[in-house]
């Protein structure tokens, strides 16, 4: 994974969680679960997420329902988007 790559995830998907979260300490071991949101709140952040890298002109993409039930912190999201997006781009 490469650092150029991430910072724009980053930078796209933390002021998201943390809207959707109410907090602002959210690091790479934030664990989703400790979020405090619902199974809905959760499935509607992935979709907000989607939302964002497609209207900031990346390729689109989906996240897939099995990988999503498979995170377990914030850097497993940012890894997932990433290995995601690279698929897309090949």
């Amino acid at each position: 994974m490469k650092f150029e790559r991430i910072v724009p995830i980053v930078e796209r998907i933390v002021p998201i969680v943390a809207r959707a979260s109410g907090r602002a300490d959210l690091t790479e071991e934030t664990e989703l679960d400790h979020l405090g949101l619902n199974s809905l709140e959760r499935v509607e952040l992935m979709i907000e997420i989607e939302e964002a890298f497609d209207q900031a002109g990346f390729p689109p993409f989906n996240l897939d329902d099995d990988d999503i039930a498979k995170m377990v912190t914030l850097g497993d999201l940012v890894r997932l988007i990433d290995r995601v997006m690279v698929q897309k781009a090949s």
